[in-house]
């Protein structure tokens, strides 16, 4: 069972088990128009994993959906991985769980 570590993710799939209420973030480069996120959990082949959803993605992504991540980023936190799809990346939902 491969280990989550700091660095890219080349595929990687997700049961969406919780999701958290969407913020509003105001950065540096971005100050005329925010960026919305939303913390979330799910279940991949190698145990839990905590996630970060971006702006449409805050309303695409449902509890109980397959998500697949393509060229994303893990950081760990706290030891315990977060995975997003970070700037190059991208998010699809698969669908529901099966």
């Amino acid at each position: 069972m491969p280990i989550f570590e700091n660095g890219p993710i080349d595929l990687l799939r997700i049961e969406v088990i919780r999701m958290y209420p969407a913020r509003v973030i105001k950065n540096g480069l971005e100050m005329m128009t925010p960026t919305r996120a939303a913390a979330a959990c799910g279940m991949t082949a190698n145990g839990l994993v905590g996630f970060v959803l971006w702006n449409s993605q805050v309303d695409e992504v449902k509890v109980g959906n397959i998500i697949q991540i393509k060229n994303g980023w893990c950081r760990l936190q706290g030891g315990e991985p977060v995975i997003s799809s970070g700037r190059a990346g991208s998010l699809t939902v698969l669908g529901d769980e099966e």
